[in-house]
C-alpha cells in the first residue's frame, strides 16, 4: 500500500504545475525586416517563411527576389497571414501565405515575377494549383529565374 501512494501523491503534485504556453498561430504580422526573399521577420520574434516558394538565397535572382520583397514590406507593414496543414517548419518558423492590406498575394507576387520556384510541400497544399500555374506562366515568358 505504502508503495502505492507515493506515485499517487507526486502524480497528484503534478497536476498543479503550471503548463508551457502553446504558441498561438499569429494572424498577422507586423514586419521588422525581410530576411531573405521567402522569409519575413515580425514584431515580437516572430518568423514567417513564406509557403510553398523559394527565392534562391544567393545570387542576382536571390538579391532581386528580396529587394521586391522589401519594397511590398517595409518595416512596419501589416501582413495578414493563412496556415495549411502544417504550420511549422523544423526551423520554428510560421510557414504563411501572406497577404497585403490589398489583397496581394505576396508568396504568388514573387512566383509571378519569376523570383521564386514553387516549393513542393507533401502536408501543405492548399494554393499549390495557384502557385504552379503562376509558375507555369512565368516559366513559359522567362522570367528571372526561368531566364536562363
Amino acid at each position: 500500500m505504502r508503495y502505492l501512494l507515493l506515485p499517487a501523491i507526486l502524480l497528484a503534485g503534478l497536476t498543479f504545475l503550471p503548463l508551457p504556453a502553446v504558441a498561438q498561430q499569429p494572424t498577422t504580422c507586423k514586419v521588422v525586416y525581410v530576411l531573405d526573399g521567402d522569409t519575413i521577420n515580425c514584431e515580437g520574434g516572430v518568423t514567417v517563411r513564406l509557403l510553398l516558394v523559394d527565392v534562391p538565397d544567393r545570387g542576382a535572382f536571390g538579391d532581386e527576389g528580396r529587394a521586391f520583397l522589401v519594397g511590398l514590406l517595409p518595416k512596419g507593414t501589416e501582413v495578414r497571414l493563412e496556415y495549411d496543414a502544417n504550420p511549422r517548419d523544423s526551423e520554428g518558423r510560421w510557414l504563411a501565405y501572406a497577404f497585403l492590406q490589398d489583397g496581394t498575394f505576396l508568396n504568388k507576387s514573387l512566383v509571378d515575377r519569376g523570383f521564386a520556384y514553387v516549393e513542393f510541400s507533401a502536408a501543405n497544399q492548399a494554393r499549390l494549383k495557384e502557385l504552379r500555374e503562376a509558375e507555369h506562366v512565368a516559366r513559359g515568358k522567362s522570367l528571372g529565374v526561368w531566364s536562363q
